[in-house]
């Protein structure tokens, strides 16, 4: 009988990313919140004249930002405005979406970032009037929304791979590195004849493969952790009970 066993290095696809050097997706669309209307303007002109991928849409309203934030995919604000704060700003969004925000602020306060962290926001930029500066705002612009997409889409992929798993006709265990059952799909509860996960989770695989086979499993799970794969082998199983696979 075969049985897929998955170490648990393989659970999860590893991407490894530059995220500052990632082909665009797409236009990159910026709501930047700030009462200073006339900064609103100097900043959205620089920014898309340096980088024709990103779109400042500016407002000064915080209550029209609220309602509005879901239709951007990056959010930077001041920290100090009239009626609320940017991290208290931050705050509120963070309750509802995991959307990057940016505080963009002339305060360098240590205090003020450690908060702003602690409430989710992803960076803090600080406001500086040297051409550069815009540059580098662009790019921590361009960061963010480039590590949000790829999160957003390794998580996709995750949960697809998730579903194939489960719905699998083919019974499949996911192990660590010990050899200690982790996971399995509902075919692998229905070969051994269990009801749920945790009648299986924490045994040692061996425990099922059959005597003769014992040191050709063993022999077989030091090379796929050594080489990092293993091409496809069979053994006789048994269940608890005694029941055979062949």
């Amino acid at each position: 009988m075969e049985l897929g066993f998955i170490t648990s290095i393989s659970l999860t696809a590893v991407a490894s990313v530059n995220w500052c050097n990632m082909d665009p997706m797409s236009q990159i669309k910026v709501l930047y919140i700030d009462d200073d209307e006339a900064l609103l303007d100097m900043t959205r002109f620089i920014i898309e004249d340096l980088d024709p991928d990103i779109r400042l849409k500016t407002s000064s309203n915080i209550n029209e930002a609220l309602d509005n934030y879901r239709n951007y995919d990056i959010i930077l604000t001041d920290y100090e405005m009239h009626s609320l704060d940017g991290v208290e700003l931050a705050s509120r969004i963070r309750q509802q979406s995991d959307l990057p925000i940016i505080i963009y602020s002339n305060h360098g306060c240590e205090k003020i970032a450690e908060k702003a962290f602690t409430n989710g926001v992803n960076d803090y930029v600080r406001k500086e009037v040297e051409p550069e500066h815009y540059r580098v705002l662009a790019k921590r612009i361009k960061c963010e929304v480039d590590r949000y997409r790829s999160n957003r889409m390794l998580r996709e992929s995750n949960e697809r791979l998730r579903n194939i798993f489960q719905v699998s006709p083919h019974a499949i265990a996911v192990i660590d590195l010990d050899g200690r059952i982790i996971d399995c799909n509902r075919a692998t509860l229905e070969m051994f004849g269990v009801e749920t996960l945790e009648e299986v989770k924490g045994l040692n695989c061996l425990e099922f493969v059959a005597p003769g086979d014992i040191l050709k499993a063993k022999r077989d799970m030091v090379n796929c952790i050594k080489r990092g794969f293993l091409k496809r082998v069979e053994y006789e199983l048994v269940s608890d009970y005694g029941r055979r696979f062949p």
